[in-house]
């Protein structure tokens, strides 16, 4: 787990090396161990790679990096770990090739100069990385399957700078940096900024499982893994100059480099069948084309099953169990390899509590298991079933109890670490216990990525239930079920209010006339209409109609993402169930958007590298070959995999209703963090500022302290907002 940064110039530009130094620095709290920088000129193509790191496998300085091949006609840099370098590395030495270090990063460019690019097929593990070909005048960025480690890039036609986060962006002055208003609008909506766009016009995320090849004055970028196997391709325009418009940046579904273009290094190749072409986010053209070829899937030295072959395996519910158990296992086994200290983070829900428990029965020593809780706030506290999980593997648990007083203080410092507009609130328990987890180990394992791939959220039982209310008659519905809840307060502050919630929160989704509707609905946060109250208009374009259809009015500024990944999984991967729909949408865009994008974050700030078992890539491919109506049984959400591991899991666990890792920010906003909204949300700075109308923040807040509307994730989503504008964002810049 490190930090990377670079820069690429065509057309005799030269590199700023003081620039990169401040890139570096901006990455500092992601490897504090070491730093290293790599420039060159090679004819008209100005190279440099730099990289902050984190120690973690191959403590020496040969493991340092940028890293070079035998001859220097490669170099690397990489954030993430390869879990099956091991196996890749005594293959690559048969085929005679020679190692200077006990990296496993130097075994991706080994693999490099047998397969090309094609070689990110082979690699298990999360990883960003940028392989520079001297040879070839060619730039690979690359990101992992599902998007566990980031990478944001600037392309303007003549250069190219990319680094894992936005920050080191912010300090390069060539980079422009002008706030997207679709992007704001995205995130008002879902809480998070989804791939590829960032809150800045200019910049984007490479998308999970892509690859972005840069040479001369042309870039490529393709999906070279998808777990539906759906991937379309599409023709890319480039406009005059080479440089790549707004619309291509983010939304174009490119193809891959023509055949004999710089994916065939050393006869490596990797044909046109070994990828899968990415399909973007629509802004506003979407030019399709024709289907690609199914990807090839390489494992760990071992033969692996491709997806479709392995959805036309007739298993049983008996057999998927085993199959997955299976999977599962060797995820964790594979993950536990490090050179520093390693342990888990335990909540005591579901996940957390399979991946502890595999990690202890694998593990020759206690493992270190860390929890928080709050001291105050029982409903919150779920210490008590970490404790039986605990207890039932005897590791070495640590409880991290918080007061109220102690999570108002470090709300602050979360704010601040944020580089881009985040408004998922459980960001700030991530953030201590990633804190107090670090004073022990290096490595966490983590729990996350069961939700998306078994159905672990009440949202999608919401979908299940829709089917039966809709039996009621209509107009019973709409006079007397809806009138009725819509009076009855909601909090997340009681038990009854909460659940007078979740009801009222369903109710909204049922207005949805597709699935895809509906999950945005049961997922959007201000609502089109509240968006139009919110936001200022002068020079905003709020698109219409977005997400066509009876309910397209209401669904403006997201739909339109969820709509494309719904039309992304087609049938072919154990049916076309509904469910499976879903949980793709969740799988593609939330999960890195949201989930992975807080861990990442949140656990960097204190340099402390996390791992994710359950998504590994066979894990996720054997998910998603699984019919929904195994993971969804009875309104029982995860039941392949709680029935899977029903010996690892202590009864208590087996049949706990879901709470997640929230926080009571209602509560805390009334009282302890009611200076953020003094600081952050007053009419005076909103209205200096310009973007929100300070009215309708001004209801917001009333509501808030009334009781009659629980607006607190609304508050908090303006607050990060705004905590973000003030931190991070040049107010010189164009807006």
């Amino acid at each position: 787990m490190c930090g990377i940064c670079g820069k690429m110039i065509w057309k005799n530009g030269e590199i700023n090396e003081e620039a990169m130094r401040r890139m570096l620095a901006a990455l500092v709290h992601r490897g504090p161990d070491d730093e290293g920088i790599y420039t060159k000129r090679c004819g008209e193509t100005s190279i440099a790679l730099g990289h902050r790191r984190l120690s973690i496998i191959d403590l020496s300085a040969a493991g340092r990096q940028p890293l070079a091949n035998e001859d220097g006609s490669l170099q690397i840099v990489c954030n993430g770990e390869i879990y099956n370098y091991r196996e890749l590395r005594e293959e690559l030495q048969q085929q005679g090739h020679c190692f200077r270090s006990l990296s496993d990063t130097e075994v991706i460019l080994h693999l490099y100069e047998e397969d090309g690019i094609a070689c990110v097929g082979k690699l298990v593990g999360m990883f960003a990385f940028a392989i520079w070909d001297e040879t070839e005048r060619t730039l690979h960025l690359v990101r992992d399957h599902a998007g566990v480690k980031p990478l944001v890039y600037h392309w303007d036609g003549r250069s190219l700078t990319f680094a894992s986060e936005l920050k080191a962006l912010a300090v390069d002055p060539t980079v422009p940096r002008e706030l997207d208003r679709q992007a704001l609008e995205i995130y008002l909506t879902l809480n998070y900024i989804p791939a590829p766009l960032t809150i800045y016009r200019n910049i984007s995320k490479l998308s999970p499982g892509s690859v972005l090849t840069v040479r001369g004055g042309t870039v490529h970028e393709w999906r070279w893994w998808d777990v539906s196997g759906t991937a379309r391709a599409a023709a890319a325009t480039t406009p005059r100059g080479g440089g790549v418009s707004v619309t291509e940046r983010r939304g174009v579904n490119c193809a891959p480099p023509e055949k004999n273009d710089t994916n065939t290094r050393r006869g490596g190749g990797g044909g046109d069948d070994s990828f899968l072409p990415l399909v973007g986010l629509a802004r506003a053209d979407n030019r399709s084309g024709n289907s690609a070829p199914e990807a090839k899937r390489h494992g760990s030295g071992e033969a692996e099953t491709p997806l479709r072959a392995m959805s036309s395996y007739r298993l049983d519910f008996e057999g998927a169990k085993k199959a997955l158990y299976s999977v599962l296992e060797r995820s964790v086994q594979s993950q536990m390899i490090a050179d520093v200290p390693l342990g888990a983070f335990l909540s005591g829900g579901i996940d957390s509590s399979i991946v502890v428990a595999l990690l202890a029965r694998n593990s020759p020593r206690p493992v270190r298991t860390f929890t928080i809780g709050y001291t105050d706030l029982p409903m919150y506290d779920e210490r008590a079933y970490a404790r039986v999980v605990a207890k039932m593997y005897g590791t070495e648990h640590h409880e991290i109890p918080l007061s109220s007083r102690e999570m108002i203080s470090v709300a602050p410092e979360v704010l601040a670490s944020l580089d881009e507009p985040f408004g998922d609130s459980s960001a700030v328990p991530t953030y201590v216990v990633s804190r107090e987890t670090r004073k022990y180990v290096k490595v966490a394992l983590s729990g996350d990525g069961g939700d998306e791939l078994f159905a672990g959220y009440r949202m999608y039982r919401g979908e299940e239930l829709f089917r039966s209310y809709r039996r009621i008659p209509s107009l019973l519905r709409k006079l007397l079920v809806e009138p009725l809840v819509a009076a009855l307060p909601s909090s997340r502050e009681a038990i009854l209010p909460e659940r007078v919630r979740r009801v009222k929160k369903f109710l909204k989704g049922t207005r949805g006339g597709t699935p895809s509707e509906r999950f945005l609905l049961w997922n959007e946060l201000f609502p089109a209409a509240d968006r139009r109250r919110l936001l200022i208009d002068d020079g905003f374009v709020i698109a219409d109609n977005v997400g066509a259809g009876q309910h397209g009015e209401d669904l403006q500024g997201g739909a339109e993402i969820f709509s494309a990944a719904f039309a992304r999984y087609r049938a072919g991967i154990a049916g076309n169930d509904y469910l499976n729909r879903m949980l793709y949408a969740d799988f593609s865009v939330s999960l890195p958007g949201d989930m992975l994008r807080k861990v990442d974050a949140m656990s960097m700030a204190h340099a402390l590298e996390v791992r994710v078992p359950l998504l590994d890539h066979r894990v996720c491919e054997l998910a998603f070959a699984l019919p929904g109506a195994w993971k969804l049984q009875n309104g029982r959400g995860k039941a392949v995999l709680i029935d899977a591991c029903s010996g690892l899991l202590p009864q208590e666990l087996h049949h706990r209703p879901k709470w997640g890792f929230e926080v009571p920010i209602g509560n805390w906003l009334k009282g302890g963090w009611r200076f953020l909204l003094d600081e952050y949300l007053s009419r005076e700075s909103i209205t200096k500022q310009g973007i929100f109308r300070p009215d309708f923040i001004a209801e917001l807040i009333a509501g808030l302290f009334s009781g009659r509307a629980d607006t607190s994730w609304q508050l908090w989503n303006l607050i990060c907002f705004q905590a973000w504008f003030y931190n991070h964002f040049d107010q010189r810049s164009d807006f």
